[in-house]
């Protein structure tokens, strides 16, 4: 109800209706509704078919809610009955059609992240996203994120993560003097050679001795050292 001033000396009441229901009411409701009927644990999106919904309505107490609610044999496409309720009082409106999206928590960057930077646990956030849009080179754990750098380019905040987007940081570099043992059981031998490239801890690469006579492959195992096991030599 709003209030209109005619003249001084009269005032007439106009009725005004209240805000239609939006796309966002709608969804709402739905998952309000749907949130003990699915058939999965976590969060999910609801998104309706046609996307765009607005539904006027008579009084600010009205509500939305659904009946008779059908689920394909997916379990993912239904189809209900949109209704207004006030009260007791219950109005079908129209059939309304839609798809459930499950949802997954992601862990994603807190700030930009540039290669060499190492990521800390204070760096990751957690973000929403469809279910069917991760693959298995996703991360999907932080622990796989805490102490690794940037690859190849400047990650950005927000984003989900592949396992190409991230390595361990660079222990050795190309052209560094390299400690390499040779350990067994009952020895352990050291030399010292030239790397032939960059490597993380983990990454087997190549190194040349000193007197360049010679190649040598060897499995980076700290800052500016290297190591040659048995079954590798």
């Amino acid at each position: 109800m709003k209030t209109l001033i005619i003249s001084t000396f009269l005032i007439a009441q106009v009725w005004a209706a209240p805000t239609p229901f939006s796309t966002l009411d709608v969804t709402n409701a739905l998952k309000t509704h749907l949130q003990d009927k699915v058939n999965f644990s976590g969060d999910f999106n609801v998104n309706l078919i046609p996307n765009k919904i607005s539904i006027p309505h008579e009084a600010d107490e009205d509500t939305l809610t659904l009946e008779e609610v059908h689920f394909a044999a997916d379990q993912k496409n239904f189809q209900a009955i949109l209704t207004i309720a006030n009260g007791d009082k219950r109005t079908p409106l129209k059939m309304i059609a839609g798809k459930i999206e499950p949802l997954s928590k992601v862990p994603t960057l807190a700030r930009v992240i540039t290669p060499g930077d190492i990521i800390e646990a204070s760096d990751i956030t957690w973000n929403k996203l469809p279910s069917s849009r991760l693959s298995q080179n996703f991360i999907l754990k932080a622990e796989d994120l805490i102490g690794q750098t940037a690859k190849n380019r400047v990650l950005q905040p927000g984003q989900p993560l592949n396992r190409q987007d991230v390595r361990a940081p660079i222990v050795v570099k190309r052209g560094d003097a390299v400690t390499i043992a040779y350990r067994s059981d009952s020895m352990i031998l050291k030399t010292t050679a030239i790397a032939e490239k960059d490597a993380a801890i983990g990454e087997m690469t190549r190194f040349k001795t000193m007197n360049g006579n010679k190649t040598i492959q060897a499995r980076v195992v700290g800052f500016q050292k290297a190591e040659i096991k048995p079954v590798e030599f």
